[in-house]
């Protein structure tokens, strides 16, 4: 495909200079995330010594400014900060560079799902902040590889305990805590192997690597719009359920908070939401309890845990629970680590960030005239490309009672040979639902005698409007005779 093909894009913004790889729609992307972040200022860290905004970071940088990722424990506010009097802490990140004079910009996380702090850097003063970062690294390093002999031996404690059980119930909930226990030490095991590989990079990124982590948030969709967010939700991820409600057994996984909170806009644009805690058990691996609203009663809530249940155990749970709070597998969930930053992302779905997108559309600067020419093209190309495949689809409404829950999250629809499953509901209420279908698609479609075979989305839009005709034609005839 054309969007395939890699291309060579040189680009000046601000005074700095940039080359640009990749696709016609990652070097978009890319050129967006630019001049979003080129005019964005954290003013929470901006507070701080020696702490700048990404755009003075590039232009004091010999070339573009790398990132460094740095572990979490080195902002934990533990030294007392020798410049000030009483009794004020600060971290050993924020003491290192006030002590050496460095500049530093604390960059949106892109990768939310690790415990690491993006930092853009001088490339000057890169080495300064490696030297540090490396004593750490190395705690961490140490500290994973002395969990991970904890583990071996409450494994092996455990299957003693196994060998010995006297009923059973008793052996089958020994059973359950030996599967968490391995569990827990597969994802150290995860953990450890991360933190190798981080350090043997030196913890650096470059700038266009750095981006590459936004794939799969709000901050890929509209950088505009998530920094503007940012300072109160953070960069937003989506994921299915089965990715972000999985068990979570090591203590190293769990966020700071003990809790997740997950939203999910359905296609009937209703929100639902569900809380989630991690707690540890007697062995010190870590289970979750969800608190679950019922979605046809919202007075009632029902929890469900994770506890003594291997990973495949809970993934046959899961469908019970999405249905009863009214979420479906199939559909865009995000997971925010308190109550105050979901209200706040909910809040956000809602506001009108019409005056960020303005101040987007100001004139790009390039460096030649090919390269304006390609990067405007890629827009002609996006319409034309939109308009073709819309022109894929059709939207076709049908009564309501012809569409439900298959009972594993997915929306099915009603046909004469069956039900077809996944249907592409994009709305309905209590008489009719929308559906938008593509021709070319392939669904699946159990029939009443519980055979499955496939069904083309021409199939499907044509028997719909045959039944309309049919039964717009029995309207008109009994209008008729009266």
């Amino acid at each position: 495909m054309a969007d395939e093909v890699a291309q060579v894009v040189e680009m000046e913004y601000k005074g700095v200079y940039y080359l640009l790889k990749g696709s016609h729609e990652a070097i978009t992307t890319i050129i967006r995330a630019i001049r979003a972040l080129s005019n964005w200022a954290h003013e929470k860290n901006l507070k701080s010594p020696g702490s700048s905004t990404w755009q003075k970071i590039q232009e004091v940088s010999e070339g573009t400014a790398p990132v460094i990722e740095l572990p979490k424990e080195m902002f934990e506010k533990t030294v007392k900060n020798p410049k000030r009097f009483g009794d004020e802490y600060i971290s050993p990140f924020e003491y290192y560079c006030q002590e050496n004079n460095l500049r530093y910009c604390i960059m949106p996380d892109l990768n939310s799902n690790d415990d690491y702090i993006p930092i853009g850097v001088p490339s000057q003063d890169l080495a300064i902040h490696q030297k540090q970062m490396k004593s750490w690294m190395s705690i961490r390093q140490e500290t994973e590889e002395n969990k991970d002999k904890d583990y071996d031996a409450k494994i092996q404690a455990k299957r003693e305990e196994i060998a010995n059980a006297k009923t059973p119930e008793e052996k089958e909930k020994l059973e359950g805590e030996l599967a968490e226990l391995v569990q827990a030490k597969e994802e150290n095991k995860d953990k450890l192997q991360e933190t190798k590989d981080k350090m043997s990079r030196d913890n650096t990124l470059t700038f266009e690597e750095y981006l590459r982590q936004g794939k799969g948030t709000n901050f890929e969709k509209n950088p505009e719009k998530a920094l503007a967010m940012e300072p109160e939700v953070g960069i937003v991820r989506e994921f299915l359920p089965i990715e972000c409600m999985v068990p979570i057994r090591d203590e190293g996984l769990v966020p700071d908070s003990k809790e997740l909170f997950y939203s999910q806009k359905t296609q009937d644009n209703e929100l639902f939401t569900i809380k989630r805690t991690f707690e540890p058990d007697e062995n010190g691996v870590f289970f979750s309890v969800y608190s679950v609203t019922d979605a046809k009663d919202p007075s009632k809530v029902k929890t469900f845990s994770d506890k003594g249940m291997t990973r495949e155990a809970w993934m046959k749970k899961l469908p019970e629970m999405l249905k009863y709070a009214g979420m479906f597998a199939d559909q865009p969930t995000t997971a925010l680590v308190t109550e105050d930053r979901l209200k706040a992302y909910i809040k956000g779905l809602d506001s009108n960030f019409s005056k960020t997108q303005d101040e987007g559309s100001e004139e790009k600067q390039y460096s030649s005239k090919e390269a304006k020419e390609f990067v405007e093209g890629i827009k002609r190309d996006k319409e034309q490309a939109d308009r073709y495949d819309e022109s894929l689809y059709t939207t076709i409404t049908v009564p309501a009672a012809a569409v439900m829950s298959d009972g594993e999250g997915k929306m099915s629809l009603e046909l004469a040979g069956g039900l077809v499953s996944g249907a592409p509901v994009t709305s309905a209420n209590k008489k009719m639902a929308t559906l938008k279908i593509n021709s070319d698609d392939i669904f699946e479609m159990k029939k009443p005698d519980g055979e499955v075979s496939s069904i083309k989305g021409k199939d499907i839009i044509a028997e719909l409007i045959s039944t309309k005709s049919k039964d717009e034609s029995k309207a008109m005839h009994h209008i008729a005779r009266k």
